[in-house]
């Protein structure tokens, strides 16, 4: 590849970006797609064209080009935890807790991945386990992220609840109501 052509898939790409930032994701896909015409060695392009195809509910392209991301990138977190939300959005939770699980194991205070995570294993009948994902979750995050130690409690205490653990499922209620009264 020229320098030239180097050129213009950077410029096709960062357009791609600047109109997926704007809300335009159909025109932001046609720039990706014309930056991989010109190189498809960079990981960042089908990452963010996954995401754009992820934003147009066209989850099969999305996943296609995570994995394709994961190809030239492998070490990315980013890259398995958008595919896991995927798997998740079509119910293949063992697809999905693999990708957070790799997420996780590539950024260990990845609290998001724990989260979604803690979320497939409670739907996918591994109570248990979601609450230690809830728990890792709800340690990582700081005291001003308010809104997803809430979220981290409350799916705690439901997970409990599913146990009949009451006394644990009040408590974790009690705990985001007072992080987040409204």
């Amino acid at each position: 590849m020229s320098e030239i052509e180097a050129d213009y898939a950077e410029a096709y790409s960062n357009r791609g970006w600047i109109r997926s930032e704007l809300g335009d994701l159909e025109k932001a896909v046609d720039d990706y797609a014309r930056a991989l015409r010109f190189s498809s060695a960079f990981a960042e392009t089908f990452y963010y064209r996954a995401n754009a195809y992820m934003g147009l509910n066209q989850y099969e392209k999305s996943i296609k080009d995570f994995s394709q991301g994961i190809k030239l990138k492998p070490d990315v977190p980013e890259f398995h935890h958008n595919r896991g939300l995927l798997f998740s959005k079509l119910q293949e939770y063992s697809r999905s807790i693999t990708d957070f699980t790799q997420a996780i194991r590539l950024k260990r205070d990845y609290a998001e991945a724990f989260m979604n995570r803690g979320c497939d294993f409670s739907d996918s009948g591994h109570v248990e386990k979601a609450i230690d994902d809830f728990t890792a979750c709800i340690k990582l995050l700081l005291p001003t992220q308010r809104s997803g130690l809430a979220l981290g409690h409350c799916n705690r205490a439901c997970a409990y609840m599913r146990l009949r653990e009451y006394g644990s499922a009040l408590k974790d209620f009690e705990e985001a109501i007072r992080l987040k009264p409204d």
